[in-house]
């Protein structure tokens, strides 16, 4: 297996970002079907999937015309239109935002980064759903609602509405100089229609095929094991060594920070020469795995680590494990917890591992684990806990979530696409993984 050297960047550089809103920054999707259901149960009659997927995304005018018709709705589409219209105003004043949709909107402006809101939606309707919201949407440069704007004149999957608001921007940027936040299979066929880069965030039961007009779609995820998925970094293994050969020697975080992720021979020559001991790195390692015999099986699951990993097989998402540590040692490692390492696609072990030829930070590793998936890079997602995973992941060409140690320095954990304090904060939505259901 041959490990790629260079890599291709996952997006062009964009100085521009456009938001679709319902179901991206809004939960307003549950609210539009409740609504339609209403109306549809005066009719009795029901919206199949392939309807439900036929108005993802659309004006309230295509939304009504395709429910209509496809059902064949004994009214006018002008009458379905205003009955649906009246209920949406009563039922979307108290919306809530998406996960992160604040986080992120917040960022953009603080950095100075240019946004506005390309949304299906009426001017009526914006204005009830944002009435708990209106600081933070006060904040976008310049709103297109495209059920009521003149110069969009078809909806999605046309590309009309974010050509308009682009040009609304003082610049007037080329389409390729924008990035497009989208939830649904029309919005993406609209933003790549308009030639521009395009990230879905799609509901649980999209399917691939519908995602495949998406620039960035993650697919596929990688988890390192110690301290990430079992408690091992809290272990006093490395200063059991020290006392016992340079009595009185302390195994500071700031030691510890630069030896985290590193594999095995690595770690040893660090110690060793950072603390001048009187022995060889091999014989370091050496009496290092006795006392690791001794104590490894107590490691317990980090917080949210068994509730994740359960949830992406149920989902049918492919992860598997990329750790620095031995075969040896992993078996030991998960002894408790053979059942649940079971449910990895597969598992490298960097030591044992001949395609590795360097630990992190190089990307070696994390190469050779979405090889194995037959994936691109930049359709994996990695979960890391150190600094020098971070940037072996990246510089794999793959996003990064790190649950860093509470001790972390700040600087050290600029690699990260996102920094979390537990797995269990983790929402897979945001990285366009079926959401969690409980």
């Amino acid at each position: 297996m041959k490990i790629p050297t260079t890599k291709a960047p996952i997006f062009k550089p964009v100085e521009y970002v456009i938001f679709d809103m319902d179901g991206l920054l809004l939960d307003t999707e549950t609210i539009y079907e409740g609504c339609v259901e209403k109306i549809l149960k005066t009719y009795n009659a029901k919206m199949s999937w392939d309807v439900r997927m036929k108005i993802l995304g659309v004006t309230e005018g295509y939304m009504s015309r395709t429910i209509v018709e496809d059902l064949n709705l004994p009214c006018t589409v002008a009458e379905f239109g205003v009955e649906l219209r009246k209920l949406l105003v009563e039922s979307l004043e108290h919306v809530q935002l998406m996960p992160g949709a604040e986080r992120l909107i917040r960022h953009f402006y603080t950095n100075n980064v240019p946004f506005c809101l390309g949304t299906s939606s009426s001017n009526e309707t914006v204005k009830v759903k944002i009435t708990h919201h209106q600081e933070l949407f006060s904040l976008f440069h310049h709103k297109v609602m495209g059920s009521s704007d003149p110069e969009v004149k078809e909806g999605k999957p046309a590309p009309d509405i974010f050509l308009v608001a682009a040009k609304r921007f003082p610049e007037n940027p080329a389409p390729e100089k924008c990035l497009v936040f989208e939830d649904s299979p029309n919005g993406c066929k609209a933003a790549r229609a308009a030639g521009m880069q395009v990230v879905m965030v799609p509901d649980s039961h999209i399917s691939d095929k519908q995602k495949e007009h998406a620039t960035l779609v993650l697919k596929y995820v990688i988890f390192d094991m110690d301290g990430l998925l079992l408690d091992t970094e809290t272990l006093t293994i490395i200063q059991k060594v020290l006392d016992k050969y340079k009595p009185g020697a302390v195994f500071t975080w700031n030691v510890k920070e630069t030896i985290l992720g590193l594999q095995n021979d690595d770690v040893a020559k660090k110690i060793v020469s950072h603390y001048n001991l009187p022995i060889s790195w091999q014989k370091f390692t050496e009496v290092k795995e006795i006392y690791t015999n001794a104590f490894i099986e107590k490691a317990r699951l980090m917080p949210g680590a068994e509730r994740l990993i359960r949830h992406l097989h149920s989902k049918n998402v492919p992860f598997c494990l990329a750790t620095s540590s031995s075969k040896a040692s992993v078996e030991l490692k998960t002894r408790q917890y053979k059942e649940l390492f079971s449910l990895f696609h597969h598992k490298v072990m960097g030591p044992n591992e001949p395609e590795v030829k360097k630990g992190k930070p190089a990307p070696d590793i994390f190469l050779v684990a979405a090889k194995k998936f037959q994936a691109k890079p930049e359709e994996c997602l990695v979960f890391e806990d150190s600094s020098s995973g971070c940037r072996g992941a990246k510089e794999a060409g793959m996003q990064v979530v790190m649950v860093p140690n509470s001790n972390c320095k700040r600087p050290m954990i600029n690699e990260a696409t996102l920094v979390i304090k537990s797995l269990k904060n983790f929402k897979p939505e945001q990285f366009c993984l079926p959401r969690f259901e409980d």
